[in-house]
C-alpha cells in the first residue's frame, strides 16, 4: 500500500486500511459508534464457520434466498449465519451441511 501525500492523511488512510483488514479477517467487531473491539473465540468460530458457509454457497453458485429455501428458512438468516451473528443450532448447521453433501459428525 503506497502512501503519498500529507503526513496526517496518509496515517487516516493507514488506519482504515488496516482497520477493514482486521474485520474482513473476522479478528475484530466494530460497535454502532465505529470502536474496534476484540472477538472472543466463540465469536471468532462463528465467523469463521459463516465464511466458509458462504464460501460452499458461492461455490455451488446458489443465493442466499436458494439455500434458506432449502433448509426452510429466511434470506436473512443465512445472511446473519454466514456473517456469525447469529448462534447456528445443530439441526440448521446439519441441514446445511447435507446441502453441500458434508457431515458435522465428530465422533469416532
Amino acid at each position: 500500500y503506497l502512501m503519498l501525500g500529507v503526513k496526517e492523511n496518509w496515517k487516516s488512510d493507514f488506519i482504515i486500511m488496516f482497520k477493514k483488514e482486521l474485520l474482513k479477517e473476522g479478528i475484530c467487531k466494530e460497535n454502532a459508534s465505529g470502536t474496534l473491539f476484540a472477538l472472543s473465540e466463540k465469536d471468532s468460530g462463528r465467523i469463521r464457520i459463516g465464511k466458509r458457509i458462504a464460501q460452499l454457497r458461492d461455490q455451488a453458485g446458489m443465493s442466499q434466498a436458494e439455500l434458506a429455501e432449502k433448509i426452510n428458512t429466511k434470506q436473512h438468516a443465512i445472511s446473519r449465519i454466514e456473517k456469525g451473528a447469529f448462534n447456528v443450532g445443530f439441526d440448521t448447521l446439519q441441514s446445511i451441511a447435507e446441502i453441500f453433501g458434508m457431515n458435522i459428525d465428530f465422533t469416532k
